[in-house]
């Protein structure tokens, strides 16, 4: 996890670079994120890993990233892959209500690619601002809420990490466990 870490810190300006390019030239590769089934059009999303495997088409509109990510996270096996990585995105006034995550087995990081003043992120008890170009990681099964009260996009890339302490026969059955619920509810 470190090297992953290290690896996305290390690459900030030039992520950083291509994400704002692929914002400003093709926002149409963007959706709006979808949380709890509950769509945010204020909430928008660049997808680089979903359903298990990397979003190849994004390969082209953020390589270090993806090159990153795959590198660091997804051949070591420390992504989980019932989760997702993606370019989070809040435009101004946005905020995503309190909430928890339905598991503790996996993490969530947040690299800060761009953020403006009045940008802020809460777990349990603990409010932070984000520090860009740093790595931000924290367990999303605490209640938490994030909110953009500036006048520019709040940007982080996000990414669902294995929980350290999960062995790996337990990320094996969770993934088995997992998979099978979401086949029965389609």
């Amino acid at each position: 996890m470190l090297q992953l870490v290290l690896a996305l810190e290390s690459n900030h300006a030039q992520i950083k670079a291509e994400q704002q390019e692929a914002w400003d030239r093709q926002r149409e590769r963007f959706s709006d994120y979808e949380h709890h089934l509950v769509r945010q059009e204020n909430w928008q999303a660049l997808y680089l890993y979903r359903g298990g495997a990397l979003v190849e088409e994004s390969a082209s509109l953020a390589p270090t990233a993806f090159r990153v990510l795959k590198e660091n996270a997804v051949e070591p096996g420390i992504i989980c892959p019932l989760l997702e990585s993606h370019f989070s995105t809040l435009l101004p006034g946005a905020a995503i209500a309190p909430h928890c995550d339905l598991w503790n087995f996996s993490i969530n990081l947040h690299l800060a690619i761009y953020i403006p003043q009045g940008a802020g992120i809460r777990v349990a008890e603990e409010t932070r601002q984000w520090q860009e170009g740093s790595c931000l990681l924290f367990d999303y099964s605490f209640e938490h809420e994030a909110w953009n009260k500036g006048t520019d996009t709040r940007t982080c890339l996000l990414v669902d990490l294995w929980h350290p302490d999960t062995t790996v026969p337990e990320r094996a059955a969770l993934t088995m466990l997992i998979s099978e619920i979401r086949k029965m509810m389609g």
